[in-house]
């Protein structure tokens, strides 16, 4: 699969209604990471673990609001899912 493009990001949270006013400042200007060709579809990579084994790596991306710095973290394959 290719990688996520940050257009893609914004438009799939635009559709899931996503794209909402800040929590903490109630700003709604959001930036999401640019990732580069070398890069992994995920920002952010955390290991899962269930009864003290590690189960499976799951990648997210943040979308941080420009005013505060709030970040709201959305779930790669929920997005890769969305625009097949």
């Amino acid at each position: 699969m290719s990688k996520l493009q940050r257009t893609e990001v914004t438009d799939w949270m635009g559709e899931k209604g996503a794209i909402r006013p800040c929590e903490a400042c109630g700003a709604q200007q959001w930036m999401v990471p640019h990732l580069e060709d070398g890069d992994k579809d995920a920002a952010i990579q955390l290991h899962m673990i269930v009864n003290n084994q590690l189960t499976d790596t799951v990648g997210f991306t943040p979308a941080m609001c420009v005013n505060c710095g709030n970040t709201r973290l959305f779930h790669i394959d929920a997005i890769k899912a969305g625009r097949k």
